[in-house]
């Protein structure tokens, strides 16, 4: 009979230290999950914040591509055309084609990574350079705008970036 008691006692023993250990471990997985969870919220936070920041760095590497490629574009070029369309030596299309060459000029200057970042915000490349273009465009001419008063700007856009098609108010093409 002692025996037997033993038995029951060491039986029951092991199943209160068989229940005891499971909750241990239990509560050990439900803590290392509330870490782990944590510690990828925090990653992807950091994640979220690197493309951000990315994003930023590259948005301000394209402002400042097309900011430089339109200045040259009106310094060296769309003065000479325009005057050789106010004296009809050359059709308005030229205006338009350079405003493309400007356009590709500037999505050649991106890298791939950068022009990557920037499509992960921006849904058309193509439409965000280009209405850029047009801003900088006016901005550089507001010394200007006593001599060169542009037609309205979506008026303008017979193509891409088709602001820089703009002639001189009172002249045709």
């Amino acid at each position: 009979m002692k025996e037997l008691l033993m038995d029951v006692a060491t039986t029951t023993a092991m199943a209160a230290f068989t229940v005891g250990f499971c909750l241990l471990c239990r509560n050990v997985q439900v803590v290392a999950g509330n870490w782990l969870d944590k510690m990828r919220d925090e990653a992807e936070n950091e994640d979220k914040e690197i493309t951000a920041r990315m994003f930023e760095t590259a948005s301000q590497l394209l402002s400042g591509i097309t900011y430089n490629a339109v200045a040259a574009m009106e310094q060296t070029k769309a003065r000479e055309i325009r005057e050789r369309v106010k004296a009809g030596l050359e059709d308005k299309s030229a205006l338009t084609i350079l405003a493309k060459d400007v356009l590709y000029g500037v999505k050649a200057q991106l890298t791939p990574d950068i022009t990557h970042t920037l499509e992960m915000y921006i849904t058309d490349l193509d439409a965000y350079i280009a209405d850029q273009i047009e801003a900088y465009l006016i901005g550089i001419k507001q010394p200007l705008q006593a001599q060169l008063v542009g037609i309205p700007a979506r008026e303008a856009l017979a193509c891409t970036a088709g602001s820089l098609t703009a002639l001189p108010e009172g002249e045709e093409g």
